[in-house]
């Protein structure tokens, strides 16, 4: 049986590349860099392909370097494959994304502390951990939207949270400026709680932080990317990315955008933040003709949902132009 040797990231506990028995590389493979990586793409000898993952974290499809689709996969709620095409190897399938490698000689999944059998939708040894997070020790975690990336807890899949926050007014060193004249806005700001704390200490946080002079309402929901009127994560009338007082976004964003239109959206709310200190109309139309510009290079191609993306394209491009009162060509 081949050997296949393993290169590891230990900060963020992924893998970043393998090697076969003779030290040759096998596979490269990019990783977010956040805790259990998040596999965005694989490279093995000169072929690229790019993980298209659901909400779980599931590989939902693979893409070649033109965008084109070369193979899909559906999988069952415990991990068995249902359906698939083309025959990419790619050992990030079932939640992958977070680090779960499907080894096909065996068929029993890689989730680092232990190994899960599909078939009989259970742990194949004890939880090394023991009982703290459940009496339990063999039962695995998935439905709905519970992902395992360690072996050895249970986490939330989509961690994501929307704050409903409101700018109340707007203070420049210490004192209120036109205060009476800036009508309150509700909006929400995705954030991503860090360890060990709330969703509602998040938000609260994220109010502190990153919006000035601005109450949190004490309302959130979970914020599920491509969800109603909104696009993506954070593009959408009332969603908003985490940005702080210069107009940077935060590091990384997690959830990370879903593609080019997604990365635009966090870009346009950023450039916003960083000028809300100026009440001059240039400043604004700035970021709304550098917005229109990052949509019409976006390539659909590669997103997720093409056909949905080129609709929210077209549809921001043209109500972002008729805010710049036809002062610039439609690209």
């Amino acid at each position: 049986m081949p050997t296949t040797t393993f290169v590891w990231d230990p900060v963020n506990d992924c893998v970043i590349s393998e090697l076969d028995g003779t030290g040759a590389t096998q596979a490269v493979y990019t990783n977010e860099p956040q805790q259990y990586g998040g596999v965005l793409s694989q490279r093995r000898g000169s072929t690229s392909s790019f993980l298209h993952a659901d909400a779980l974290g599931t590989t939902r499809l693979l893409t070649s370097t033109a965008g084109v689709t070369t193979d899909t996969y559906l999988f069952d709620a415990w991990g068995n494959p249902v359906s698939s095409t083309g025959s990419t190897v790619n050992p990030f399938r079932w939640v992958g994304r977070y680090g779960y490698y499907t080894d096909n000689a065996t068929g029993l999944v890689y989730v680092r502390a232990r190994m899960y059998a599909p078939t009989i939708a259970r742990w194949v040894s004890v939880d090394p951990i023991g009982f703290i997070d459940g009496a339990n020790r063999y039962l695995p975690y998935f439905v709905p939207a519970t992902i395992d990336p360690s072996g050895t807890f249970a986490l939330d899949a989509q961690k994501a949270v929307c704050c409903s926050i409101t700018k109340v007014r707007i203070r420049v060193r210490g004192f209120p400026i036109l205060s009476l004249n800036i009508v309150a806005t509700p909006s929400q700001v995705t954030v991503m709680p860090q360890p060990g704390e709330t969703a509602d200490d998040a938000c609260k946080r994220i109010a502190k932080s990153h919006v000035p002079d601005a109450e949190y309402n004490g309302m959130y929901t979970s914020c599920a990317c491509s969800n109603g009127i909104d696009y993506g994560c954070y593009c959408g009338p009332n969603r908003e990315a985490p940005c702080d007082r210069n107009g940077d976004p935060e590091s990384p964003l997690t959830p990370a955008p879903i593609d080019d239109i997604d990365r635009a959206c966090t870009e346009h709310d950023c450039c916003l933040r960083s000028k809300e200190l100026f009440f001059f109309r240039c400043a604004h139309k700035q970021c709304n003709t550098d917005f229109i510009s990052n949509l019409a290079w976006a390539n659909c191609d590669k997103s997720p949902n093409p056909e949905e993306c080129r609709s929210y394209r077209n549809r921001a491009i043209l109500l972002t132009y008729t805010t710049l009162n036809n002062t610039i060509p439609l690209p």
